[in-house]
């Protein structure tokens, strides 16, 4: 809807909506008399505007009115409109035109995590420090947009859930729902259920879920280790080998007049490499140097990878996680974990029915004291603790990058999910945070920041 008071030009609104992208069906336009204005229920992302003649230009010069968390009327002058230049508007973006939000401070909800935050507390529990990739991305929005950002932790430690007693939202979700934080650069997870109470920004990156696991799960000194070294394919490449240039070695000697008194034997010998002993085929000739280099070199290389790959493996190497998806895990009866109130169980938990995912979710309901973790960081602990290896939390990769005691497992039902900032639902706050979002990652901004906490 569209409300003009007094006689504007026809040209300057018909510029106007061809060429602003500010402008909408929304935009409220009014004359230059703005004393009754001062009542209206502004927002940073109003589209408000008022013109008054420039007698000097013969056309309007025109301001835009806007608000910031219901503070004092801002008031700029974004353009002009002449019957000879038509409308010109210097910085056409409302919300770079904006961008500047004067210091105002933006409370923040934020709990430690992984890479994403690192918070430093004081005696008292106040936040008086933070590092990290959304650390340094935040400190980029306000060097940016001009504000201060005061944080806060969640009293009950809680990304945010729907609390099943209350049916409330809890942690950062509920405090977002409730107006008692402006944003959070946590890393939530975007899900339907979420975003029916709050916003998500651009997408900074996505994160993987997954299972983690323990990298070193204790030597490997169990008697199919011996076997193990190389995998089936080449355990079948030397076989036929041995047995091809066995069979190569009676045939020549037959051809010769000499060799081994049957094809066994001569593979015997072959694999053996008792070439003078077994067979009557002379290391003279050219045929019989060139089989007795050539099991000298197989044999030789085969036993010196064999030997150092099985030390390593007795010595060092870890029982390698054998599982590939969320069935595997529950028939080979691995303790799956996950944290509380988190998209990683309600994405168990809208499985469907039936798959491995819903039945390591009931295994979970079943014993939830056993199964539920209040932080990624205690699943972790768990995880490291049990030194079968039989442990596994179901979480982001990103918890582990950089942790070298930990390994994300290449499971079937692995995703890709985007994260960004999240802030109130219908946030005045949204689309300035999507401009300034966008420009870094066309600018690079995201990735630098990346690689200098990887």
């Amino acid at each position: 809807m569209v409300l003009i008071l007094g006689n504007p030009a026809p040209n300057m609104l018909q510029d106007l909506f061809a060429r602003d992208p500010l402008v909408s069906a929304k935009v409220v336009f009014l004359s230059s008399s703005i004393g009754n204005l001062s009542s209206l229920n502004l927002r940073l992302d109003s589209q408000l505007y008022t013109y008054y003649e420039d007698h000097a230009s013969g056309g309007f010069k025109i301001r835009e009115l806007y608000s910031l968390k219901r503070g004092p009327m801002l008031i700029q002058e974004v353009g002009y409109w002449s019957p000879l230049d038509g409308l010109v508007v210097p910085v056409p973006n409302a919300w770079k035109r904006r961008s500047n939000l004067r210091g105002t401070t933006l409370v923040s909800g934020l709990l430690s995590w992984a890479l994403f935050n690192r918070l430093e507390t004081n005696t008292e529990g106040a936040v008086v420090g933070n590092s990290g990739i959304m650390a340094d991305v935040t400190a980029y929005l306000a060097l940016k947009m001009n504000f201060t950002e005061s944080i806060v932790q969640p009293e009950d430690e809680k990304w945010g859930g729907v609390d099943p007693t209350t049916g409330q939202w809890n942690g950062i979700i509920g405090m977002l729902q409730r107006g008692e934080i402006d944003l959070t650069a946590g890393g939530l997870m975007h899900t339907r259920e979420r975003d029916d109470v709050a916003d998500f920004s651009v997408p900074l990156e996505k994160m993987a879920h997954t299972l983690l696991a323990r990298a070193d799960g204790g030597p490997s000194s169990h008697f199919w280790v011996y076997m193990q070294i190389f995998p089936a394919d080449l355990w079948l490449i030397a076989g036929l080998s041995t047995a091809a240039v066995g069979a190569a070695f009676f045939l020549i000697g037959r051809a010769g007049g000499g060799g081994a008194d049957s094809l066994a034997s001569a593979m015997g010998a072959m694999f053996l490499l008792q070439i003078q002993l077994d067979s009557r085929l002379p290391l003279t000739s050219p045929s019989g140097r060139l089989l007795f280099l050539f099991a000298s070199a197989m044999t030789y290389v085969l036993f010196a990878y064999y030997t150092c790959d099985l030390t390593a493996r007795m010595t060092f190497g870890p029982r390698p996680i054998d599982v590939k998806s969320f069935d595997e895990a529950y028939a080979k009866k691995f303790r799956v974990i996950a944290v509380g109130s988190t998209t990683y169980l309600w994405r168990l938990k809208s499985a469907p029915e039936g798959s491995g995912m819903r039945k390591i979710y009931r295994q979970m309901a079943s014993d939830p004291d056993g199964s539920l973790v209040a932080s990624t960081e205690e699943g972790l602990s768990r995880v490291l603790a049990d030194t079968s290896g039989g442990t596994l939390l179901y979480s982001s990769s990103m918890a582990v990058r950089g942790r070298s005691e930990f390994v994300a497992l290449g499971i079937r039902e692995n995703v890709n999910v985007p994260y960004g900032l999240t802030l109130q639902k219908d946030s005045e706050l949204t689309q300035m945070v999507n401009y300034h979002i966008s420009q870094m990652l066309e600018r690079g901004i995201v990735r630098k920041i990346y690689r200098v906490h990887n």
